[in-house]
């Protein structure tokens, strides 16, 4: 080999193994275990980050009769239903604030066994302040975990409307068919 390319492919080799050597210290440094004030400051950051996304949820809504006919129901699925039924109800509309006069109409609460320990709570509700009725279904279970969609909110055929129509938009159809 010609010694004027040596010395050139000799530099080019030595840089080729310094670079390598450098991208895999700064790969081990980048991958180091967590030391013990590191993770509780990422967990205090998650924690502070999911306390964040709660409060950010302030407007919601109140179904007043809920808690009374629903006395065996999930509580914490109630609170989603009516979080769901909230972000429906006021899609369409300048709302600003909660919502605290919903309620159930009497008469149209029903709760079904589906078997396998899995119930539908199945409701129509008044919404007087924003004069708007909505079908509400959902399902719950203290024995299992139920996966995918399980609030509905939905479309009440024109007869059962107190206030009237109004732009309803619902991505599970309407009530009649449940």
């Amino acid at each position: 080999m010609d010694s004027k390319f040596r010395k050139p492919l000799f530099i080019t080799v030595i840089a080729m193994i310094v670079i390598t050597i450098f991208g895999i210290i700064v790969l081990l440094f980048n991958n180091q275990p967590q030391t013990e004030s590191t993770t509780t400051e990422n967990t205090n950051q998650t924690n502070e980050q999911q306390s964040t996304n709660i409060q950010v949820e302030t407007d919601t809504m109140k179904i007043t009769n809920l808690n009374t006919l629903a006395k065996n129901s999930d509580p914490q699925v109630k609170l989603d239903a009516q979080q769901t039924l909230y972000k429906y109800s006021t899609a369409n509309i300048d709302q600003t604030g909660s919502i605290t006069d919903a309620v159930v109409r009497e008469g149209s609460f029903s709760q079904t066994d589906k078997g396998d320990g899995i119930y539908y709570d199945k409701m129509i509700v008044d919404i007087p302040s924003i004069k708007q009725s909505w079908g509400l279904v959902y399902m719950w279970s203290n024995s299992r975990s139920i996966n995918g969609d399980y609030v509905f909110p939905l479309c009440l055929d024109e007869s059962q409307l107190i206030y009237g129509n109004f732009l309803c938009q619902s991505n599970y159809g309407e009530y009649t068919k449940w």
